[in-house]
């Protein structure tokens, strides 16, 4: 079962300067890539909607502080554990796919003095 450290962990990434305060887990991208967490720099905390970090459990070299725990959390952790979550977000993963397959695309037309690298 993995183990997801709390929101309001502060970890230091491998090779890294800066510390990040975690905000979120379980976290993926537009094309399905996915994370463990996403985080944000401590101690500025937020600072625009681009500044995010997203990272896994082997990147951490160091937890400076972990956030809060409490029966709330450790049923988090539990249940993201579990066979029946895995199949829930899979199968969710699986709906989303189908949904954008059926949609169609709007072609874009590109000005002939646009400059595309």
């Amino acid at each position: 079962m993995k183990t997801i450290f709390p929101i309001g962990t502060v970890a230091q990434l491998n090779g890294a300067e800066k510390s990040l305060m975690i905000i979120g887990s379980l976290q993926a991208t537009e094309d399905g890539t996915e994370y463990d967490y996403i985080g944000v720099p401590f101690p500025e905390g937020f600072i625009d909607d681009e500044t995010f970090f997203l990272f896994n459990n082997e990147d951490i070299e160091k937890v400076h502080f972990v956030g809060c725990v409490n029966a709330e959390s450790q049923a988090y952790n539990m249940m993201i554990g579990s066979d029946e979550f895995r199949q829930m977000v899979e199968a969710a993963q699986a709906e989303d796919e189908d949904e954008y397959e059926d949609e169609e695309l709007e072609d874009v037309e590109i000005p002939e003095d646009s400059e595309i690298e």
